[in-house]
């Protein structure tokens, strides 16, 4: 687990400011997963018609997206149905359960789940903010919040 590789067929688009993550490792079949909850992105779905607007202000959004690397070694990234209740995720972390097992000491053991809904830890903080692009446009306000929000895995 020691260094990176550059990845140059591949480019996340929701998700580009620290956000709360979890990363769900698939043992079995080699296959990662990171959910990236909230946060900023250049890239969202436009709610009013579904089309993938790109906004080079890199605004709030609510998004929840995952990043999934196969064990070929192709990535893949998906927009889940689930969103934030807000724009929300800037800054925010994810705190893990002490009774969920993990790999590394920081990333889900989905194997080791058990079948079914499973709490799997909790997003904390961050930025909320009152409009997609405050920093640059100065419309609406963004301040810190103490919100937190369960975090479940269900496991068929």
């Amino acid at each position: 687990m020691d260094g990176y590789d550059v990845v140059m067929d591949f480019e996340q688009k929701f998700s580009h400011y620290h956000s709360a993550c979890v990363s769900i490792y698939k043992v079995e079949i080699n296959e990662m997963n990171n959910i990236f909850f909230g946060g900023m992105a250049r890239y969202y779905v436009d709610a009013g018609n579904g089309d993938i607007k790109d906004d080079p202000l890199v605004p709030s959004v609510n998004t929840i997206s995952q990043v999934t690397r196969f064990a070929d070694g192709h990535y893949e990234e998906v927009i889940l149905d689930t969103k934030m209740p807000g724009l929300l995720g800037a800054s925010a972390n994810y705190i893990p359960v002490k009774s969920i097992p993990l790999v590394y000491g920081k990333i889900v053991d989905y194997d080791r789940l058990p079948i079914g809904k499973t709490l799997i830890g909790y997003i904390y903080g961050g930025l909320e903010s009152t409009h997609p692009n405050i920093f640059l446009q100065a419309l609406g306000v963004s301040v810190a919040t103490n919100r937190a929000f369960k975090v479940y895995v269900s496991k068929p």
